[in-house]
Formats: structure tokens, C-alpha cells, sequence
């Protein structure tokens, strides 16, 4: 086997090892863009949920508002 056939299939070699590396970077990447999206999910499930709590909360204090002025 001469040097430059050689050199070619090192080059080949090198270049397939680069695309594989690209390949599980872009994989883990958007693994981790799930999750973190998986994350912001469930952090927008919650504040729904204590907005509708703190809806309530502001509905109850507005209708004992109302009656303690019509009681006074």
C-alpha cells in the first residue's frame, strides 16, 4: 500500500469520525432542547395553576368586599 493511498483512507477515516461526532452533538442538543422545553412545560402547567388559585382568592376577597360594605 503506497503513502498516498494511505493518506487518502486516514482522510476518509478522519472525516467520517468528524460527521459521527456532528451527528451525536446535533443528537444531544436536542435532547436537551426537549427537555429543557419539557421543563418550561411544566413551569407554564404550574403558574396556570396558582393563576387560577389566585383568581379564585381575588374573587372570594372581592365578594366579601361586597357584603361587608352592604353590611355596613
Amino acid at each position: 500500500m503506497n503513502l498516498s493511498k494511505l493518506a487518502s483512507e486516514v482522510k476518509l477515516v478522519l472525516e467520517k469520525v468528524e460527521s459521527i461526532r456532528a451527528e451525536e452533538a446535533q443528537e444531544e442538543l436536542i435532547e436537551e432542547t426537549k427537555s429543557k422545553s419539557m421543563s418550561l412545560e411544566r413551569r407554564r402547567s404550574l403558574m396556570n395553576g396558582h393563576q387560577k388559585i389566585i383568581e379564585g382568592i381575588i374573587s372570594k376577597t372581592n365578594a366579601l368586599e361586597k357584603e361587608w360594605k352592604e353590611a355596613l
